[in-house]
C-alpha cells in the first residue's frame, strides 16, 4: 500500500469517515536529530492549536502524542517551541520534502487500520536523512516502529583540578568537633599558619555568597576573587590555584560529564545516579571524577605536567542521600523540582535569602520545615519510605548493597572490602554555548562552591563548604536583551573542598554541543533589524581551533571585529551536498568574492561571518528543492541545508502548482548557444560559465529564445534562474 492513497483530494473522494470506537490511539514521531530540535521542546500542531509532545522514555529520539477519547485532528504539522510563526515546520513528506504539506492525520490512521500490523499507533519519521535510509513506500510513516534511535545523550567537557587539604589550604576535612586533616599543630599547607587556615574555612561553612566577581573576563575565563572572598579563601594566590594547574599543589586532566534526556524534556547530569569510574567495587552515587590515576595518566594528561601524588588521597566518604517526596515533587510553573527553587541568586528571586544555610543536616532540615509546615521529610535517613524508585541500600557502615538495609553508603579508608574511601578534594571548570531561545532554565545542585556564569555575567552564586545546595537561573529574566537564536556562553565552576560527600546534579532546556575544532553555523532566525524581522534568516559563523593542551577548544572566533582578516571565507551554493559537482553549481566561490550579494539580494555574504538570507525571495525565486550554501574556511567546510518548499500555509492540504524555470539549450551556430524558455523566467536572469563554474557571460533574457555567443569551444555551464544544463560546443 502506498500512502498516495490519502494524500489529497483522493480522501475526498474515499468518503473515509473519522469516528473511532477504540479510545486510545497513539503517533510516534522521530524528529530530526540535530541541534535545533534537541535543544527545543518539540511541538504537535493540530488544526490550529499547538502540545507539547511527550518523550519516549524506551526509545531515545522518539516522542508521543496519545489521543485518549480524543477526535484524530486533520491538519497536523511538528514545530519546535520557539517556531511559533511554523517557519521551518515539518508536514506530511518529512523534513526533506519539497513542500510543507499538513498531515490529514484521522485519514491517515483510517487509511492504516487495513494493515495487518496496524494496532491503533503510527510511527513517522519526520528526519529526512534517516528516513531515506529506511526501506518504505508510504514516505516515512509505519505501523511498526523502525529500529533507530536519536540523540539522547551527550558530553560536557571538564577540566579537573585534583588537590589536597596536605596540599592547599583551602580544603578540609569534616571531623566531630571542627574540621580535621589540617596540620594538627604549626602549619598548614604551603607554610600558611593552621590557625589562619581554620579561621578562613570556619567563615565561609554554609552558602556564603560574594565570594567571586560578578563578571567573568571574557578572554581568560576565570573567576575572580573578590575583596570580600579573602576571608575565605586567605589570599588571591590559592583562590587562583583552585581553577588552574599548579606544580606540586594540583594535578590537571579531562573528564567528560555525561547527559542525558529525561522524560520532562530537560538534558540532565545527577551524580545520584552516576558510578564514578576506575573504582575498584563500581558503586552508584556521587561525584568523584579522579578515581585510578596513576603518574603516567597524569603526564599524558598536559604537556610538561608534573605529577602530585598526594593529590590522589584517599578520605573517608558517604554516599548520596535522597531529598523526601514533597522536595523532589516538581513544581507546576517551573517544572522541576521544588528542592531546585530554594535559594534566591542573580537568576532567580522567588526563592529564599539561603546564605549560612546547608552548613548543617539539623538546621538545614529546620529551616525547611519552617518554610513549608507540610514537609515530613527532608533527607532520606529519616524517611527510607519515601526512597525514589530503585535507589539502592547497603548494608550499614559499608559499600555493599543489601536487599534491606540504609539508604546510603560509606566508604572507609581503613576497610579493605570497599574502595578505601574516595579521592575527594579537587575543583572542576566546564565552558560551552547554547543557542539562546525563550523559556530556557537551568538549575544546578553540589557541595561545594558553585559559580556559574552566563554571558559571562554571575548567575548563580553558591559558594562556601556545605550540603548539597541548589542554584536556579530563568534564563529570559536574566538576559532580558537576549537575540533569539544567538550563541552564549555559559561557564561553570564547582569545588569539593570539604569530605564526606560529593555531589553533582544539573538539569537544563540547554543543550551543550560539543564544539570540536572545525566551523559551526548558527541560524540566528531573527535578525535585529526591525525592518527585516519577517523577511530575513541571520546565520553566525563560529570557527573552533583546538591546540590540544585542554580539555576544550581555546579558541571559538565568532563574529569578532578582527576575524575576516585572520580567516577567509569562502562561500559556494550548489545542489550537490559535497561541493565537488561543479555541474551542480548555482554560484561559485568566485562569482561571491566578486559579488558578496547575489541574486538580487536572496544571499548576502558582506559580512562574511554573518551571511543573510531573504527567505521571501528564496521561496519566491527557487524551485521547490533542496540547496546547500556550504561555507569554506582553509580545509574545513560546513553544508548548510536550504530546503524551499511549495508554500508555507498548513491550512492548505493540496500545494498549488509551483513556477516552473525548465528551458533548454542547444548550439544554433558557430560558437553560438541558444536557450529556450517555456516562459519568462522569474530570475529573468542567465549566465554561461566554463566546467570550473568561472561565469564567463551573463545577462537577461529577452525573450523565449535568447542566443548568447562564446568565445571558444568546449564544455559550458548553462544557467537560468536556478536551473541548469551542459552543453559541449565544437
Amino acid at each position: 500500500m502506498r500512502l498516495t492513497r490519502i494524500v489529497g483530494s483522493s480522501i475526498i473522494a474515499l468518503g473515509l469517515s473519522t469516528v473511532w470506537a477504540e479510545t486510545v490511539r497513539e503517533l510516534h514521531v522521530f524528529l530530526p536529530d540535530n541541534a535545533t530540535w534537541n535543544s527545543s521542546t518539540p511541538m504537535i500542531y493540530e488544526d490550529g492549536q499547538s502540545h507539547a509532545l511527550t518523550p519516549d522514555p524506551d526509545h531515545c529520539g522518539w516522542f508521543i502524542r496519545k489521543y485518549v477519547d480524543e477526535e484524530i485532528p486533520n491538519k497536523v504539522v511538528f514545530h519546535t517551541d520557539d517556531d511559533e510563526e511554523l517557519r521551518n515546520s515539518i508536514g506530511m513528506g518529512g523534513e526533506n520534502s519539497d513542500s510543507l504539506q499538513a498531515i490529514p492525520l484521522a485519514d491517515v490512521f483510517q487509511v492504516f487500520a487495513s494493515e495487518a500490523t496496524f494496532i491503533n499507533t503510527l510511527y513517522f519519521v519526520a528526519d529526512g536523512n534517516r528516513a531515506s535510509e529506511l526501506p518504505s513506500a508510504t514516505k516515512g510513516w509505519f505501523t511498526e516502529r523502525p529500529m533507530i534511535t536519536g540523540t539522547c545523550s551527550f558530553n560536557l567537557a571538564a577540566t579537573i583540578y585534583d588537590t589536597d587539604a596536605s596540599l592547599h589550604p583551602s580544603f578540609s576535612c569534616y571531623a566531630a568537633g571542627g574540621e580535621g586533616c589540617q596540620a594538627q599543630s604549626g602549619l598548614a599547607a604551603q607554610d600558611v599558619e593552621r590557625a589562619k587556615v581554620l579561621e578562613a574555612i570556619n567563615a565561609c561553612l554554609g552558602v556564603t555568597t560574594g565570594l567571586v566577581d560578578s563578571t567573568l573576563d571574557k578572554t581568560i575565563k576565570k573567576p575572580k576573587l573578590s575583596a570580600a572572598g579573602k576571608k575565605c579563601f586567605i589570599d588571591e594566590k590559592y583562590f587562583n590555584q583552585l581553577f588552574n594547574y599548579t606544580e606540586g599543589v594540583n594535578e590537571a586532566s579531562c573528564f567528560d560529564i555525561p547527559f542525558t534526556r529525561t522524560n520532562h524534556g530537560k538534558w540532565e547530569f545527577n551524580s545520584d545516579n552516576f558510578t564514578s569510574p576506575n573504582l575498584r567495587i563500581p558503586v552508584p552515587g556521587g561525584f568523584f571524577p579522579v578515581e585510578g590515576k596513576t603518574n603516567e595518566l597524569v603526564k599524558s594528561y598536559f604537556a610538561n605536567q608534573v605529577p602530585a601524588p598526594a593529590a590522589r588521597t584517599k578520605h573517608y566518604a558517604e554516599g548520596p542521600i535522597f531529598h523526601g517526596e514533597k522536595l523532589r515533587k516538581i513544581d507546576s510553573t517551573e517544572f522541576v523540582p521544588v528542592f531546585d527553587l530554594t535559594c534566591n541568586g542573580p537568576g532567580w528571586n522567588k526563592g529564599h535569602d539561603c546564605n549560612g544555610l546547608f552548613a548543617d543536616a539539623a538546621e538545614t532540615e529546620t529551616f525547611f520545615k519552617s518554610i513549608n509546615s507540610t514537609i515530613d521529610c527532608v533527607f532520606g535517613w529519616s524517611c527510607t519510605d519515601q526512597a525514589p524508585t530503585n535507589w539502592p541500600l547497603f548494608t550499614e557502615g559499608s559499600e555493599t548493597k543489601a536487599t534491606a538495609g540504609v539508604p546510603r553508603w560509606s566508604s572507609n579508608v581503613s576497610v579493605t572490602e570497599g574502595n578505601g574511601g574516595r579521592n575527594q578534594h579537587f575543583c572542576a571548570e566546564m565552558h560551552s554555548t547554547f543557542r539562546f531561545k525563550n523559556g530556557l532554565k537551568f538549575s544546578i545542585s553540589g557541595s561545594d562552591d558553585i559559580w556559574v556564569y552566563i554571558d559571562n555575567k554571575l548567575a548563580i552564586d553558591i559558594g562556601g563548604t556545605h550540603l548539597a545546595a541548589p542554584g536556579y537561573v530563568d534564563v529570559d529574566k536574566f538576559m532580558p536583551n537576549a537575540t533569539i537564536g544567538e550563541l552564549y556562553d555559559i561557564d561553570i565552576f564547582y569545588c569539593n573542598r570539604r569530605t564526606t560527600s560529593g555531589d553533582l546534579k544539573i538539569s537544563t532546556s540547554m543543550l551543550f554541543p560539543k564544539f570540536a575544532s572545525g566551523i559551526r553555523v548558527e541560524n540566528s532566525r531573527y535578525n535585529t533589524d526591525p525592518q527585516k524581522v519577517s523577511n530575513f534568516n541571520t546565520y553566525k559563523v563560529c570557527r573552533a581551533i583546538s591546540d590540544g593542551t585542554s580539555c576544550t577548544p581555546t579558541t571559538i572566533v565568532c563574529d569578532t571585529a578582527d576575524a575576516p582578516k585572520t580567516m577567509k571565507i569562502r562561500y559556494q551554493l550548489t545542489t550537490d551536498k559535497t561541493g565537488t559537482d561543479a555541474t551542480k553549481t548555482l554560484i561559485s566561490e568566485a562569482e561571491f568574492t566578486a559579488n558578496p550579494i547575489q541574486l538580487n539580494g536572496i544571499f548576502d555574504v558582506s559580512n562574511p561571518m554573518r551571511p543573510v538570507i531573504n527567505e521571501n525571495k528564496l521561496k519566491e525565486t527557487f524551485n521547490p528543492g533542496t540547496y546547500y550554501l556550504i561555507v569554506k574556511i582553509d580545509s574545513d567546510q560546513y553544508v548548510l541545508q536550504l530546503q524551499v518548499k511549495g508554500t508555507t500555509s498548513v491550512a492548505e492540504r493540496r500545494i498549488p502548482a509551483s513556477i516552473t524555470n525548465n528551458f533548454s539549450i542547444a548550439k544554433s551556430g558557430a560558437l553560438e548557444i541558444t536557450i529556450t524558455t517555456e516562459k519568462m523566467n522569474i530570475a529573468k536572469q542567465y549566465a554561461i560559465m566554463d566546467i570550473n563554474g568561472h561565469v564567463i557571460s551573463n545577462g537577461k533574457l529577452n525573450s523565449s529564445d535568447t542566443r548568447v555567443k562564446v568565445a571558444t569551444a568546449g564544455s559550458y555551464i548553462v544557467k537560468v534562474g536556478n536551473n541548469y544544463k551542459r552543453i559541449n560546443i565544437k
